[in-house]
């Protein structure tokens, strides 16, 4: 980074790693396009079929496009319209008051730096030139992504959970999405145990590196009493703990820090049934590539449920089973971490199509193991 940090115009420069990686190898590029008293503020990825990274500066927005040697730039101050959300990121459409417009496709970390340099965000057209507020109370179920085809309870905020505050609003978000009206997350210090409520409905969430257990369970009894459905999020559980929430009628979903919801029982399988959506193919009749990942995701879920049949009640029998499922919960796993990777902005399109293909293969694997079919 020395370029960068050399130059009074980029000295202060902030953003991702990857991308103050990225914009070093042409930094030539960038400090012939700046001028001689403006400064680079920050810089970040679009990424999509034409990627890109987008720098801010103190007066501009440019575009210095990574396959090939074209730059594009609008004025400030700009504002900004979010398109569709896709699996690798937010649609974002960047106009100037000229008129001229960027598209972008940004994760959700570097949009909110783009809105707080200089944007307002919109779901359908631009606003007025304010920075966001800071997340309210009340969480936006526009947030909120389409359930993956055909799956049984997964369900994809959009959003990584990197707090606890990240974790109430995808709760609310998704219980909003699961029907419940008015989910709302509650004032700190006046929750009385229950971090997101709705009509007739209530939820707390939990967002530890531990697994929540059977006192949390009966805890969440005792603060909703008042309400018909209790609903539990966390990161993980205790087998006590999920026996107990099946005795009280609680239901249990899981989320990871992606963002990706499960149902962990039956009560939160039954909650929300979804009739399976068509895949996507190509002009060629092969799926395309987001569809892939959906059907890898709707793939784990059947291998986890197939993980959870009572085994047998003989003893070698049953020992087999136990291995066979511990053998295939470990490739399962290590197939979802490959899937997640096939997301990496940085990677170029053929690298993301062959760790998915190895994902495929990983989960295929699992489920040879357990001598189910998958769908």
């Amino acid at each position: 980074m020395d370029r960068l940090s050399n130059d009074h115009r980029t000295a202060t420069l902030a953003g991702d790693r990857g991308a103050r990686r990225q914009l070093e190898k042409v930094a030539d590029r960038l400090f012939a396009e700046l001028r001689p008293h403006e400064r680079a503020e920050w810089v970040a990825i679009s990424t999509g079929m034409a990627p890109a990274l987008v720098v801010a500066t103190d007066c501009r927005l440019l575009t210095l496009s990574m396959i090939g040697r074209s730059t594009r730039a609008i004025d400030r101050p700009f504002t900004i319209a979010l398109g569709k959300k896709r699996l690798i990121g937010q649609s974002v459409d960047v106009s100037d008051p000229r008129g001229l417009c960027l598209t972008l496709l940004l994760q959700e970390p570097d949009l909110r730096a783009l809105q707080m340099t200089g944007g307002a965000s919109s779901r359908s057209g631009p606003t007025t030139e304010a920075p966001p507020p800071p997340p309210s109370a009340s969480a936006d179920p526009g947030a909120a992504t389409a359930p993956p085809p055909g799956s049984t309870g997964a369900w994809r905020w959009g959003r990584s959970v990197m707090t606890w505050q990240d974790a109430e609003l995808l709760a609310a978000a998704h219980m909003a999405d699961l029907g419940f009206s008015g989910a709302t997350v509650t004032p700190r210090g006046a929750d009385a145990g229950l971090d997101v409520v709705a009509q007739d409905a209530a939820a707390q969430v939990k967002y530890h590196e531990g697994s929540t257990g059977r006192p949390d369970i009966q805890r969440l009894i005792g603060a909703a009493h008042g309400f018909r459905t209790r609903i539990f999020y966390a990161s993980s559980y205790t087998t006590a703990a999920i026996l107990e929430a099946d005795r009280l009628g609680v239901a249990l979903f899981q989320f990871t820090p992606e963002g990706l919801v499960v149902a962990v029982n039956d009560a939160a399988r039954g909650m929300a049934p979804r009739s399976p959506v068509p895949d996507q193919r190509t002009t060629f009749g092969a799926l395309t590539f987001e569809s892939r990942q959906n059907r890898a995701i709707r793939w784990s879920q059947q291998i986890e449920d197939a993980t959870k049949v009572p085994i047998s009640d003989r003893k070698r029998r049953g020992a087999k089973q136990l291995v066979e499922r511990q053998r295939a919960s470990e490739l399962m796993l290590h197939g979802l971490e490959q899937l997640r990777d096939s997301d990496n902005p940085l990677y170029k399109r053929r690298r993301k199509e062959r760790t998915l293909s190895e994902a495929e293969k990983t989960l295929q694997q699992a489920a040879a193991v357990l001598r189910i079919q998958l769908k």
